[in-house]
Parts: structure tokens; sequence; C-alpha cells
């Protein structure tokens, strides 16, 4: 067992290797559930999450934040961890969460209206943490586009075109063929995302 690493991958591995309970991910230490059933309702309340969110979860530990979102309903909520090993064990609780590192996060520009980075940034390299909060900027939305009420309105297209499966991507059935263009039903769903209220 590793006491002290100054590899936090292969602290993250030997851990989830070794853990008693699923727990053990948190990194809080034993007999400290209620605690991080706290910490992570406190997060749900600070960031005011919703139905509408999408939320990710860098170093979401045994999952916590993530089943607090699915109670709120949120619209999608994505879990990383460093290492495959961590991912498997949280993900065979039905949650969907995936390997990776949070300087280099497999999710598209502006694909999450909430970015939660819970103590991660402790054990991750000091030349990694400049490098996790930039890619932290780039997978969240602009917030402020959307909620400082200074627009009437935002439609949503990518949400609305949008590949659940690859994000990063068009589903089949809304593109015309290119990867690029919207097919004459992805054009449909793109109108259908607009609010006609706007324009009373």
């Amino acid at each position: 067992m590793i006491v002290r690493s100054h590899d936090y991958v292969e602290y993250c591995r030997e851990t989830a290797t070794n853990l008693e309970t699923l727990h053990d991910l948190a990194l809080r230490g034993a007999g400290k559930q209620e605690t991080t059933i706290a910490v992570n309702q406190h997060i749900v309340e600070e960031v005011a999450l919703r139905a509408s969110d999408d939320l990710i979860d860098i170093g979401c530990g045994d999952g916590t934040l993530l089943r607090l979102a699915a109670k709120v309903g949120v619209r999608n909520a994505i879990g990383y961890l460093a290492t495959e090993e961590e991912a498997t064990l949280v993900r065979a609780t039905g949650l969907d969460v995936r390997q990776a590192y949070s300087d280099r996060l497999p999710a598209p520009d502006a694909s999450a209206s909430v970015v939660v980075c819970n103590n991660v940034l402790l054990i991750v390299p000091r030349e990694k943490v400049l490098p996790s909060l930039r890619e932290m900027h780039r997978v969240a939305v602009n917030a402020w586009i959307q909620e400082s009420g200074v627009f009437d309105g935002v439609a949503d297209f990518d949400a609305a075109l949008r590949n659940p499966e690859i994000p990063t991507q068009m589903r089949a059935v809304d593109d015309c063929g290119d990867g690029l263009h919207p097919s004459d039903g992805g054009y449909r769903k793109m109108g259908d995302a607009i609010e006609l209220a706007l324009f009373a």
C-alpha cells in the first residue's frame, strides 16, 4: 500500500485496488460518509443545481455529488476519475463515470453549465494545476450568457442536436451527412429550441 506518493495516479490506483468500501474513493477517511454527503449537498445548494444543468464533476470520488445531481434531475452528469480502476468501481453503481486527467478532459468546449473540482487540485502535481484550471474554464458554458438576464432568451442549438454518446458530434439523424451541417430534421429541432413566446 502506498502511504505517500508523489505520483497521484498511482495513489488513486492503489486506493481503488485496496479499498474496503466505495467511500474510500472520496479520500476523506473511514467513517466520514456523512461528511462527504454534507459537503456535496452544500455544493448542490451553493451552485443552485437544477434540472436544466449539465454537470461535470472532476475527481468525483465515490459519486456522491453525481447521485445528488440525479435526485435534482439534472439533464446530464458526468464524473471523471484519474484511473480506470476507480471509474469502473463507481460506474458499477449506475453512474456515468469516465477515466480522465484534470488537465485533459475528454469533453467538448462549453459543454457543462456546472463544473465541480472538489479537493482534486490538492493531489494534482503543481505543474498540472494551471492546465487543469484552463480545462475547467474550457468546458464551462458561459453562465453569464445563459443566466444574466441581459438577453431576452438563449437558444441552445448544441443541446438540441448533441449526440449523448459522442458529445462533440450531432446525432446521426440530425446530420446531413457532412458532420457539419444539420439535416432537415436537425434544423427542425433547432427551430423547436427557440421559445416563440420571446417574439410575442
